[in-house]
């Protein structure tokens, strides 16, 4: 038979769901309500690198190229090859492939990933329409002529190749270093993501 010394008391009565306590462990004082304690979480931005919560805020702006959608833009770097048309042709394909690929991270790199596809869209379109026009044009063209005048459709290509040589590749270099140099500010990302 045991019995309890003298001094111990009844336990007290805990309230429900909190942790059962040893009889000599000290007391902890009750939680006081924090700005936490209404369900409203405190936004807290990413360390860089780090992907972004699926309630995406613009409090977690500016933050790394990766993350917010311009590294599609950076691609746009690649109009530096040296190659006329090559330039044109493979910046083009890869601002299409990393803006789309963009869709899966949040509503901003979304936007902007659109943005640099539809570039890279418009950088392709006129290296194909330049050639499917010379190449028409040049297979069109009749053998008997002295060549002094060229075919229409060598004249129409013209600006889809001053397009795929010279403005293209050059736009996309230009928004490849702004997009580098300028992060998602928070109120482009505000405007972004209010527009959803």
């Amino acid at each position: 038979m045991t019995s309890q010394p003298p001094h111990a008391s009844a336990p007290e009565p805990r309230p429900e769901g909190a942790a059962p306590t040893s009889p000599g462990a000290p007391q902890s004082a009750p939680a006081q309500p924090g700005p936490q304690s209404f369900g409203h979480a405190q936004p807290v931005p990413p360390q860089p690198g780090a992907a972004l919560p699926a309630g995406d805020r613009p409090e977690h702006y500016p933050t790394v190229a990766g993350v917010d959608g311009r590294i599609a833009w950076a691609m746009g770097l690649l109009g530096l090859i040296p190659v006329p048309g090559l330039a044109a042709l493979v910046t083009g394909i890869v601002m299409i492939v990393v803006g789309l690929r963009q869709r899966r991270r949040n509503p901003v790199a979304k936007r902007l990933g659109r943005n640099a596809a539809i570039l890279g869209a418009t950088l392709l379109v006129g290296v194909v329409v330049f050639f499917t026009l010379m190449g028409i044009g040049i297979a069109t063209e009749d053998p008997g002529s002295s060549g002094d005048t060229p075919s229409p459709l060598l004249l129409l290509a013209a600006p889809f190749g001053i397009w795929m040589i010279v403005i293209g590749p050059l736009v996309a270099v230009i928004m490849g270093v702004i997009a580098l140099a300028r992060p998602v500010s928070r109120e482009k990302a505000s405007r972004i993501l209010a527009g959803r």
